[in-house]
């Protein structure tokens, strides 16, 4: 009997661990929560088995009838509605039939107070066999008609070798078989020994489930589904705390950051980044995670492995991992992109031969000072015969003579002013300190009086300008623009007239 007393004690821990390692592995999945409730049940029942055994006959029957029996049935219908949930009857056309199936043996048990319900007389603890009342009989319909049912599901699926389906199956065919074989063993060799081992064939139960959730995953448990996640994710995934420590990286963050992971793990998340902008970018972490406000594709820039910049794009959300939250980081790569992007600006904002802006740049820039600015200069500038060193040299040489001539323009000009290539060899200059104009006009002469050398040809350079001011000469970017365009010829008219004489 001490046998029987510590395999229910050891069974009933088992179960327990059972029902708290499902539960915990999704709470919220119904499922779930169905077999750890089953679980939990039968832990129950190893304990009814157990009392009955330290208790005398007499009262081991009221717990035998008002405990155990009912605490059976509760594990019939705990498990048909696993079974129903695992092989997705309640989503089917009939659903509501199979919920009927509950109502008997519930109200059965509500039954079992009344005499000669459960049992047709009075029972003695294994020392004689009573004649079963019509609550017998019905909880022993009840079961058979469960069992075939949880058969029926399992069989086709079974059939098909789905293994987790096999393996439930199994177990409750085993611990039929095992009930069949001990009270027929008891029967023909008339002793109560083999009916104390009944309750522990529900363990047959239990061990399929437990290998059917864990080895073949017919429930996934978050942990599992987030691992897979995880790992296979074609985007990368960081999860960091509260001060920006990373705890786990991805593989494709991994790759992203261009580190191994256990370059990354125990790091900061800033700690690649710009130094002028790591202090910032951690407090708005900081302040991110205090009101848990998720990013929502925030763009960074940090520096790889190889000290190149790049770019990523972050989107976030707030996870609870063994009681403490996390930021859960989805990092996207979009340093070519952002390249590309840069690219395109280039190509609608920048001239591509001299880098200077070009005419959209320019009229983008006038409508913005004059918004701005209570007044400006534009500064017009035009190459005296150009043409004549295309036509002599090549476009080549004419190129080459461009940008030097860009080149120099930015460093005469100040860091606010704005320079831009409007077309050929027509430059254009917008200088805040209108009336410093003539200083620069001059600084840019003088520079010019010096010959350039192109491929051994010695060049020298002039430069014809025209200067109007905002708003005096006009209050729109035509009238400004005329004003220093003809003050330009005019310009152009003079070198002319001092070159023929």
């Amino acid at each position: 009997m001490i046998i029987y007393q510590v395999l229910y004690i050891v069974s009933t821990f088992i179960l327990i661990y059972g029902a708290t390692d499902i539960y915990n592995g999704n709470r919220q999945s119904a499922k779930h929560r169905a077999f750890a409730l089953l679980f939990l049940v039968m832990a129950l029942w190893q304990q009814a088995a157990l009392v009955i055994t330290l208790l005398p006959a007499e009262q081991a029957e009221y717990v035998f009838i008002y405990g155990m029996i009912p605490i059976i049935m509760i594990a019939f219908m705990l498990l048909l509605h696993a079974i129903c949930l695992f092989t997705g009857v309640y989503t089917r056309k009939y659903s509501l039939l199979f919920k009927l199936l509950f109502i008997p043996p519930l109200v059965n048990i509500a039954l079992f107070p009344l005499d000669g319900w459960l049992y047709a007389g009075d029972i003695v603890m294994f020392e004689h066999h009573a004649l079963p009342g019509p609550g017998g009989y019905i909880n022993f319909g009840c079961m058979f008609v469960y069992m075939m049912i949880m058969i029926v599901l399992l069989l086709p699926k079974a059939k098909r070798k789905h293994r987790p389906s096999q393996i439930l199956l199994f177990g409750i065919l085993a611990h039929v078989t095992w009930v069949l074989l001990l009270v027929v063993a008891g029967e023909l060799l008339a002793t109560v020994h083999f009916f104390y081992a009944v309750p522990l064939g529900i363990n047959f139960w239990a061990v399929a489930v437990y290998i059917a959730i864990y080895k073949y995953g017919s429930l996934p448990s978050y942990e599992k589904k987030y691992r897979i996640l995880f790992e296979h994710a074609p985007i990368g995934i960081l999860n960091v705390d509260k001060d920006g420590i990373i705890h786990e990286v991805s593989p494709r963050a991994a790759k992203t950051m261009d580190r191994p992971v256990q370059q990354i793990i125990g790091r900061s998340l800033f700690e690649w980044c710009d130094e002028k902008d790591r202090q910032d970018l951690f407090e708005q972490y900081k302040e991110h995670y205090r009101i848990r406000k998720p990013f929502h594709q925030y763009e960074m820039s940090f520096a790889n492995s190889r000290g190149e910049l790049r770019h990523i794009s972050i989107s976030s959300d707030f996870i609870e991992m063994s009681g403490e939250v996390y930021q859960l980081l989805m990092i996207v790569d979009i340093t070519e992109a952002k390249q590309r992007d840069e690219q395109i600006r280039k190509l609608a904002y920048y001239d591509y031969l001299t880098g200077l802006h070009n005419r959209v740049s320019f009229q983008n820039a006038f409508e913005r000072w004059k918004r701005e600015k209570a007044e400006f200069a534009l500064i017009i500038l035009d190459l005296n015969d150009f043409k004549n060193i295309n036509d002599r040299y090549g476009h080549l040489a004419g190129d080459e003579t461009l940008r030097h001539f860009a080149g120099w323009l930015r460093r005469c000009v100040d860091p606010s002013d704005f320079i831009a290539r409007l077309s050929g060899d027509e430059f254009v200059i917008l200088t805040p300190k209108a009336d410093e104009h003539e200083r620069l006009v001059k600084s840019i002469r003088e520079g010019l009086r010096r010959s350039i050398e192109l491929d051994g040809v010695l060049l020298e350079l002039s430069v014809s300008i025209g200067v109007s001011i905002y708003p005096h000469d006009g209050h729109n970017m035509d009238a400004v623009f005329k004003a220093a365009d003809d003050r330009l010829y005019e310009d152009k008219r003079a070198y002319h007239d001092r070159r023929r004489s």
